[in-house]
């Protein structure tokens, strides 16, 4: 940094300081250079697209599967028996490629409406980590989010609008149908599929010339065995069975001491929505029961205001640019957060947690007492990173509550009644770094020995994120014997593009393996997956009743390799991380991407006809 108060010849003169102001005439000059250099590189951008355009245009023609235009390929198309299983954002992506084709499909969803995992999630505070204008459809954008980082009802909301106003699915979905089974067979080139009705248990078989998995990798709650859970006397149940009981003002856990169980996305959002509930529907107390602990970042969210709206809805491009932006904005922590080396990670988790306490806890006393238990041992990258403007504020508002090893003291959660609790009395929240060691009948003892009475435990403990067709068992031919699809230790989850398992046919998976992110938006990657799998299933049923393809084994081995390898040099194999990516049965990271989205992306243009493989001969 130079400076102007040094003495001697390094102080301008005036006449100097004359000579370098801007006149009037250099600054037009500058902006005349400025837009001249910007006009000719937004043309060159455009001629370079139109270029691209245009090879991708014929090399797709030369590479890709065919797909017959011709008035049979139409006719089989539209008589197509093809299943879609899923009815949330991957079952929404996928219906609208099928519909693009004019491919015939069934959609069956064991939930009552659209939604998935936005259906599911009911607790207070649920809501999306990721910008409300890129987690969106690209086909079905939303002007109308009202805040930058939307909550899940309005998620949920957004759902069903696409749903029914821009895809008319309704004709075409079971609701409150799940699939119990689904066997391949050989020689109908057919998948047999049980199905059974939620409600009443019946059952019922079909079958399906090709079946589209959507059931996602967050949508099969986990919830721990622990020793006593059996014998408590109050309320537990998982965040993905928020009781109906709790209505609009929250009186459930009114003046109740609640422990929540886990530390991870939910409970960041969980806690505080609970703790700022107003007219005294508060709990009394609320105790984290934490493993380990997160990085958080600050959350940049806000209410979008009426006239960005505004701008959104009636400026042209307005909103595709936003999105844009969003997108290179989240993919630039790909190298970063990821891919760089350990010591970079180490120096930016330091810094992000000293930036996130420092302006979330500016008292030095608290922030000290609290800065050990939330200060994750692991390198950046390793877990999805956090965000909150509340969380760490409440657990360092009353520090000296961990520290309790009983509860003599009625502030602490201690005894006695809790429908005694003033409603004036302000919720405490109190962060134990310890987890869960067994369940007694009016508490829970911590690892630690650390004891907490309680009236509830909300199990805040995420979802089994490695078996990704749960509930149903898949077969993947005609044998009794052979163990169900990715359900034991040596079939480990692999599939082309984390679409197309191997020796599967006609058999496609979105939010399959690696293709989970921790840093942009997945909704991305399921319109990539959702054309990728519907371009295929066009192929197959095009061609007839018979005809069937997979990928071939060496392509998928192949993929995996590629993928497997550039896991390697991330934090997610590093000896200090473990995480829900990482599936300790089969020692590898079954769940994320091992490239950027970009490349993903790119990867999955079009499927390449040398890919896959016949298995049955179209019919006459």
């Amino acid at each position: 940094v130079h400076s102007n108060a040094a003495a001697g010849s390094d102080r301008p003169t005036a006449a100097r300081q004359l000579r370098t102001t801007p006149t009037l005439g250099t600054t037009m000059s500058f902006a005349v250079a400025f837009w001249t250099t910007l006009w000719v590189a937004a043309a060159v951008a455009v001629v370079v697209v139109l270029v691209v355009r245009a090879v991708l245009f014929v090399w797709e023609r030369i590479d890709a599967l065919a797909v017959r235009d011709d008035e049979a390929a139409r006719a089989r198309r539209a008589a197509a028996s093809v299943l879609v299983v899923g009815g949330g954002f991957g079952g929404l992506a996928v219906a609208r490629e099928l519909q693009r084709r004019g491919v015939r499909f069934t959609l069956v969803e064991r939930q009552r409406d659209y939604g998935g995992t936005w259906l599911a999630n009911r607790y207070p505070g649920v809501g999306c980590d990721l910008a409300s204008h890129l987690y969106s459809f690209s086909w079905a954008p939303n002007a109308e989010w009202r805040r930058y980082y939307a909550s899940g009802a309005d998620i949920q909301r957004y759902t069903q609008r696409v749903a029914h106003d821009v895809l008319a699915l309704a004709r075409v979905t079971e609701f409150g149908t799940e699939v119990v089974s689904a066997r391949w067979q050989r020689d109908a080139a057919r998948w047999r599929v049980e199905l059974r009705d939620v409600a009443s248990g019946a059952a019922r078989v079909r079958h399906y010339q090709a079946v589209v998995w959507c059931v996602g990798q967050l949508s099969h709650a986990r919830v721990p065995r622990v020793d006593g859970a059996a014998q408590f006397a109050g309320r537990a149940f998982h965040t993905t069975q928020w009781p109906v009981d709790d209505d609009a003002r929250g009186t459930l856990l009114a003046g109740k001491r609640v422990v929540v169980v886990g530390s991870g996305a939910t409970t960041i959002q969980l806690v505080p929505a609970l703790a700022t509930r107003g007219d005294g529907a508060a709990p009394r107390h609320i105790t984290v029961l934490q493993r380990t602990p997160s990085h958080v970042a600050e959350k940049p969210d806000a209410p979008v205001h009426a006239v960005v709206r505004a701008a959104f809805r009636h400026v042209p491009g307005a909103l595709y640019a936003f999105r844009c932006y969003l997108y290179w904005w989240y993919e630039r922590l790909w190298p970063t957060w990821i891919m760089s080396n350990k010591w970079l990670r180490a120096m930016a988790s330091a810094e992000l947690v000293d930036k996130t306490l420092l302006r979330a806890v500016p008292d030095e006393h608290r922030r000290r007492a609290v800065e050990r238990a939330v200060t994750p041992a692991y390198p950046l990258g390793c877990k999805r990173i956090l965000i909150s403007n509340e969380y760490l504020q409440l657990v360092a508002a009353r520090p000296e509550l961990a520290e309790r090893r009983t509860d003599d003291d009625d502030d602490g959660g201690g005894g006695g009644d809790s429908s005694g609790a003033s409603a004036s009395r302000p919720c405490t929240v109190e962060l134990i770094d310890s987890a869960l060691a067994r369940v007694t009948p009016h508490g829970v003892v911590a690892v630690d020995g650390r004891t907490r009475r309680a009236d509830v435990i909300i199990y805040a403990t995420g979802f089994t994120t490695t078996s990704f067709l749960a509930p149903a068992a898949v077969y993947r031919d005609n044998g009794t014997d052979t163990p169900p699809m990715w359900r034991t230790r040596d079939d480990v989850p692999v599939a082309l593009h984390g679409v197309c398992p191997a020796r599967a046919p006609n058999m496609y998976v979105l939010y399959g393996p690696n293709t989970n992110l921790s840093h942009n938006s997945i909704i991305f990657m399921l319109e990539a997956q959702a054309r990728y799998a519907a371009a295929c299933v066009a192929h197959v049923v095009s061609r007839g009743e018979r005809a069937a393809i997979v990928a071939r084994d060496d392509v998928v081995a192949r993929y995996d390799g590629a993928q497997q390898s550039a896991i390697a040099r991330t934090a997610w194999l590093a000896a200090d991380c473990h995480s829900w990516y990482y599936s300790p049965e089969h020692r590898r990271v079954t769940n994320n991407l091992g490239s950027s989205t970009l490349y993903y992306w790119w990867q999955t243009m079009w499927p390449r006809r040398a890919d896959f493989v016949d298995v049955a001969s179209p019919s006459s």
